[in-house]
């Protein structure tokens, strides 16, 4: 084999070689990619659980709950859950634990409670119900 050949066999197997840890890149990018978004939807399913469970308990306490369901067309910010309860305005945005509202949350939960209505950030249906009991 002459030298021009075995550079050429080279670098043939340098492109193969940078082909393959493409291609291996891109494969670990899809399942990082993949796992992020299954742990991003079981964590909606988990706060989507508990908007239902607190909302049920909401009923039994004699409240009447009214999901709300935001889309491209809504205000953004609107709490998840809208209350009448005892003659007030109550709202809650369900969190699941260690999760914060956002900025525009939050500052739509200034503005409602500026206007006279009652809520607060709630994390578990006991936290909800706490929070019920004490409005008079």
């Amino acid at each position: 084999m002459t030298t021009e050949a075995l550079y050429n066999t080279l670098d043939c197997a340098v492109y193969l070689w940078a082909a393959v840890c493409l291609w291996a890149a891109a494969c670990l990018l899809w399942i990082a990619q993949n796992i992020y978004l299954q742990r991003k939807d079981l964590t909606m399913a988990r706060e989507k659980l508990l908007v239902a469970h607190i909302k049920k308990a909401v009923e039994i306490q004699g409240g009447r709950p009214i999901k709300y369901h935001g889309s491209c067309y809504s205000e953004a910010g609107i709490p998840d859950l809208l209350i009448a309860f005892k003659g007030n305005f109550v709202f809650f945005e369900v969190k699941l634990p260690g999760e914060k509202p956002s900025a525009i949350q939050s500052a739509v939960m200034d503005e409602l409670k500026d206007a006279g209505a009652v809520g607060a950030v709630v994390y578990s249906v006991h936290e909800a119900i706490s929070f019920l009991q004490n409005i008079t």
